[in-house]
């Protein structure tokens, strides 16, 4: 499903919400409105059971998401519901196959992606990605930015799930000063760094799930949370508050995106 060729569309994201650490749910976000973000989809391991992890809907059978996520061995994907667990408001499709990017990293997540087919096409909104035009756009230091999940908004409960939707609002960080604050010499512009804010970022629950802007009063998916990091807390010298690390779908200049929708027959 993905090609061979190293992607440069996709990449790694550091953020305080989307995070290579991430934190259960989101912390200091708030309770997404309906219709919002039904591109958001949940992993579960049965139709109606909790959560374990995000991610978006990019065509109908489609879905992106993180080899972190599919590490769990997720079954169903709950796509366009708010909820993390139970039948109220979704379609729980059956997994039928999942492929991950080729240079995909278990040591330092880059190339943290996989994609996921459904067994039957679903109605949600679609998640908008960047042109081919964009692929070489740089997310610059201090733009606003937002991502979604079911992770904990509890701090002190890493785990748990939060049974709405949330979002939560983070700055992009300069991604030299980034690799200093959290001491990651492999961070580079195939990861985005946001957050930092104390009380706000993402949790375990949260990865897999997307980093976006928007864009002409539309959500445009730059990056995905690769993992959670629980050692992600407050460092007073450096002001490392909650800051998550993501794949940035920007940063990897091949126009990977349009090829894996072309790959799964959109």
């Amino acid at each position: 499903m993905f090609p061979t060729s190293t992607s440069k569309m996709l990449s790694s994201v550091v953020l305080g919400s989307l995070a290579l650490g991430s934190v259960s749910a989101i912390l200091g976000g708030n309770i997404v409105e309906l219709d919002v973000a039904r591109f958001m989809t949940n992993f579960r391991h049965e139709k109606d059971g909790n959560a374990l992890c995000g991610g978006v809907l990019i065509a109908p059978s489609c879905v992106l998401t993180t080899r972190s996520c599919m590490e769990q061995n997720p079954m169903y994907a709950a796509v366009g519901t708010r909820f993390s667990n139970g039948s109220t408001d979704i379609e729980a499709v059956k997994i039928k196959s999942n492929d991950t990017h080729p240079d995909y990293n278990q040591f330092d997540r880059s190339y943290d992606f996989a994609i996921v087919m459904l067994d039957g096409r679903t109605r949600p909104r679609l998640a908008q990605l960047p042109l081919p035009s964009e692929a070489s756009r740089t997310i610059s230091a201090g733009t606003i930015t937002t991502t979604f999940g079911w992770g904990s908004t509890d701090p002190t409960k890493y785990d748990a799930i939060a049974e709405e939707l949330h979002s939560v609002e983070l700055l992009v960080w300069d991604t030299e000063a980034c690799r200093k604050a959290l001491g990651f010499d492999f961070i580079d512009d195939k990861f985005i760094c946001a957050g930092g804010e104390e009380g706000k970022g993402p949790m375990l629950v949260d990865m897999g799930g997307p980093l976006v802007i928007k864009e002409n009063g539309k959500f445009e998916v730059v990056g995905m949370l690769s993992y959670a990091l629980e050692a992600f807390q407050t460092n007073e010298e450096t002001e490392n508050h909650n800051k998550g690390l993501l794949n940035n779908i920007n940063g990897q200049q091949d126009n990977l995106v349009i090829k894996m929708l072309r790959l799964a027959e959109i």
